[in-house]
């Protein structure tokens, strides 16, 4: 149907919506290779919401595009851009990015967004998402402007996907919206049943058919003999249910077990350990691969300790996937999972955030998130996009989904009878939402208002980022309000509120920008932009600033005393003592691993420490410090200090040598193997380059050498792999010739 209605044959925008796993990556593939062989010059941009969609597309679609000639660049996590990604970005055929990796290259390409013809916008649901969608919309939004683009929008899920279209398209028409409830593989659902005496039924529902499976859980199965006297293993718990049932599954393909929530996780893998060890059932152990898991236990107890749950649990042949693990781990459980190396885990829904797996059974432990005061069900939609993870096109011709509390049987049924929700824009929720509020309490809507309501500060914050972020740094101050009203006005929201909620809507973004305007008046709109940060976080982070203090002007400060500074600058704005944490950091920029970092914490807690504190609060508030003194050096023709310009990165990588941002830059992101590449390179006597051309000339001349000396060297397996792998694909730029 999509080649049909001229998917590689017309300019016009197109919506599809289609299963998971029906395609979605083919069609594109398809339109990208075509569009490269009409025009090998073609800039195309690929959206893809989550980091664990992009680095699917790393590490799937771009390697195949790239066999074409077609050359890819692939940007998420992290919000320090480099002039290197600029050079990548400029020669490459296809960006993948986040949408807000993207909004931060502005900073060093103001005219990005007019270098894309073709715009690919992945998990288009995610436009009505609390944490995405306000991003997501506004970016849309501002590329809506630009003449002659297309757009191709994707959604597994989105039964309204003809108001996304019409305001993509800026038509009416819907004949390009291409529908298909086709999926290569069947889903079958499953509920369990006590049917007493120890038995439990599955109840399967597949399709127009219903039956049941009996007893597939009987005595026998919880039955374990301590001194030789039978006991029974209560089944009293849902995460003793999903514990059993996921090894009762195993001999079918891959299990995987979901928790809506990150704790029982952890509680899933130990009951599953404690089955593993008590009763006589089928052992994960069995159905993974015995080299490559010795391989990761390797290389787990060199980064998160023997003690840790994962390597314990990896050693029996189980995995887990949350989002507090740090972005290398999952992507390495990813990668267990994908080549099949492991067949039993344990994930929350950063599983379904469009990537795909070779999944046979899928348990639902739970489907209720707790969000700090009260328990909601996950809505319809997210459901049945996880849901859709299960039996992958290629590798199983059926996937089953079985739930195992009855209290959540209801909600399994709605995602069968297809009763998904729509999706409207997050802003419009927030219009909504002020909309009742001011009507219920006759409140005078005002900027001064706005700025007193902590309860919504962040989103103004979110609103204020996204207008100035799409300003051109040359606007003047007659133009602030009528560009931002266009903006506003081109909007999904703009189309979809009532009336009275326009008027809101209209005052809210006249009010955000005269607040702005100012900032223009005052020729400091370049400053802001560059902060990353909205209007009144900006003010509060100038307040907290000595743009006199000493400290900014030193050229030899040490990594010890920088942490020390931005430890006090984040304990002033935050009102919280970060000085706990400095002996941590310190360690990290040491090249300490987790289980290093602080001895009073565990793992667990550790990366809870910089999930919350680390690499969000603390390492966003430097960069944005470092962004407003910046500023203010380029305005004085002064240069900061490269340890200081470059602190967010150390930070983010865990290094403390510019080398090794360097290494990450041509692809040496694994930390372990930076850190034993960089020691090598060091070791060589004629050791010198100029820029990452050069450092990439140096590597390529001398690789026997650092293979040799890496091969002396006692580092995991995976780790050298890594390290091999990505030396195999560096090319020396054509200005440096062997």
């Amino acid at each position: 149907e999509a080649l049909s209605k001229g998917l590689l044959t017309s300019n016009n925008s197109m919506s599809l919506q289609m299963p998971t796993s029906a395609g979605k990556t083919a069609i594109c593939e398809l339109l990208i290779v075509s569009e490269f062989i009409k025009n090998p010059h073609i800039r195309i941009l690929f959206l893809a919401p989550f980091r664990s969609l992009a680095s699917e597309l790393k590490n799937g679609m771009c390697r195949r595009l790239q066999k074409f000639g077609i050359k890819c660049k692939v940007s998420y996590g992290g919000n320090n851009p480099t002039q290197q990604d600029s050079s990548d970005i400029q020669s490459s055929n296809l960006l993948v990015a986040t949408p807000e990796k993207l909004i931060a290259y502005e900073s060093l390409d103001p005219n990005i967004y007019n270098q894309y013809n073709i715009i690919i916008c992945d998990e288009g649901h995610l436009i009505g998402d609390e944490a995405r969608g306000l991003n997501y919309e506004l970016l849309l939004s501002k590329l809506k402007k630009i003449n002659n683009i297309r757009f191709i929008f994707l959604s597994a899920i989105l039964p309204n996907i003809q108001d996304i279209h019409k305001w993509l398209s800026n038509s009416e028409d819907t004949e390009n919206i291409i529908k298909s409830l086709y999926r290569p593989t069947n889903i079958s659902y499953g509920f369990l049943r006590d049917v007493s005496n120890g038995n439990w039924n599955i109840d399967i529902y597949s399709g127009n058919q219903s039956y049941y499976l009996n007893k597939f859980i009987t005595n026998n199965d919880i039955s374990y003999f301590p001194k030789n006297k039978q006991k029974i293993y209560k089944l009293d718990s849902y995460v003793k249910k999903s514990s059993i049932l996921g090894m009762k599954s195993l001999v079918a393909g891959t299990v995987a077990i979901f928790c809506a929530q990150r704790n029982s996780v952890y509680s899933v893998v130990n009951k599953s350990l404690e089955v593993i060890n008590l009763l006589n059932l089928e052992k994960p152990i069995h159905y993974s691969s015995a080299e490559e898991i010795k391989n990761l236990c390797n290389y787990l107890t060199i980064v998160v300790g023997d003690s840790y749950l994962l390597t314990q649990a990896a050693r029996q042949g189980v995995l887990f996937h949350h989002g507090r693990l740090p972005q290398f781990l999952r992507e390495l459980i990813e990668e267990y999972l994908r080549k099949g190396w492991v067949k039993y885990f344990v994930c929350t829904n950063t599983i379904a955030e469009g990537v795909n797996f070779p999944i046979k059974t899928l348990i639902i432990n739970s489907c209720k998130r707790h969000d700090g005061k009260n328990i909601h069900p996950m809505k319809v939609r997210d459901l049945k996009n996880l849901f859709g993870r299960t039996g992958r096109a290629g590798q199983e011709t059926e996937g089953i989904v079985i739930a195992v509390n009855e209290k959540e049987y209801s909600l399994i049924k709605k995602v069968i009878n297809d009763e998904t929700e729509s999706a409207h824009s997050y802003l419009l929720m927030l219009i909504k939402g002020l909309e009742h509020f001011l009507s219920e309490h006759s409140v005078n809507f005002s900027n001064e208002w706005l700025e007193t309501q902590t309860v919504i500060s962040d989103l103004i914050d979110k609103i204020d980022l996204a207008i100035i972020s799409m300003l051109p740094n040359n606007i003047t101050e007659n133009e602030v309000e009528s560009t931002v009203n266009e903006l506003a006005q081109q909007s999904l929201t703009y189309k979809m509120v009532n009336e009275t909620e326009r008027v809101i809507f209209n005052n809210l973004f006249s009010y955000r920008s005269k607040r702005i305007k100012v900032f223009v008046a005052d020729g400091k709109l370049s400053a802001l932009k560059v902060s990353k940060v909205g209007v009144c976080t900006y003010e509060k982070i100038k307040n907290i600033i000595n743009i006199e203090d000493p400290f900014w002007y030193g050229s030899e400060n040490s990594i010890n005393n920088i942490v020390k500074k931005f430890i006090e600058l984040s304990s002033v704005y935050h009102e919280s003592d970060y000085s706990q944490y400095e002996n941590l950091i310190n360690n990290w920029l040491l090249g300490r691993w987790y289980h290093e970092l602080d001895d009073q914490k565990d793992v667990s807690e550790i990366f809870d420490i910089f999930s919350k504190v680390i690499t969000s609060s603390f390492l966003f508030l430097s960069q944005n410090i470092i962004s407003i003194v910046s500023s203010h050096f380029n305005d004085a023709n002064l240069t900061l200090s490269s340890n200081i310009e470059n602190f967010p990165q150390f930070i983010e990588k865990g290094v403390s040598d510019i080398i090794q941002i360097h290494l990450y830059e041509i692809g040496f992101t694994e930390r372990l193997g930076n850190y034993a590449i960089y020691d090598v390179i060091l070791s060589i006597d004629n050791f010198i380059y100029i820029n990452n051309a050069h450092l990439k000339y140096f590597i390529i001349k001398n690789k026997e050498f650092i293979m040799h000396k890496l091969s002396e060297n006692n580092i995991p397996i995976i780790s050298t792999n890594k390290i091999i792998e990505n030396i195999e694909f560096l090319t020396p730029e054509s200005n440096y010739e062997f």
